[in-house]
């Protein structure tokens, strides 16, 4: 069975749009739906973490450290995530294109 992120990308992939702009803006929203999925996997990280040492990671290195992640975590555009390290929040960086994420959660 396919994954939500494939056939988001199938769905790009196979658009016939010959309007650039509609296919970029497509591509950017793809993309922020990856990383709003990707969030949601390392909040969940950081909730660990926290479970399990009294104190949300206060970087990403301690999370490397505990085994939790190979690296610094990067956006889809390669940015990397920003941790908030006194709530273990995780969003991206206001420089990445994917800034500021559609969700429910006040920037």
């Amino acid at each position: 069975m396919a994954q939500p992120a494939e056939v988001r990308n199938a769905v790009y992939v196979s658009s016939s749009s010959d309007q650039p702009w509609l296919r970029r803006t497509a591509q950017v929203r793809l993309q922020q739906l990856d990383a709003i999925e990707a969030v949601e996997r390392l909040e969940a990280l950081t909730a660990e973490y926290e479970r399990r040492h009294g104190a949300p990671p206060p970087t990403w290195n301690d999370l490397v450290a505990d085994g939790a992640l190979r690296g610094v975590p990067l956006d889809p555009t390669g940015h990397p995530y920003v941790l908030n390290p006194w709530w273990g929040l995780v969003d991206v960086a206001e420089s990445s294109p994917l800034w500021p994420l559609p969700t429910e959660r006040a920037p």
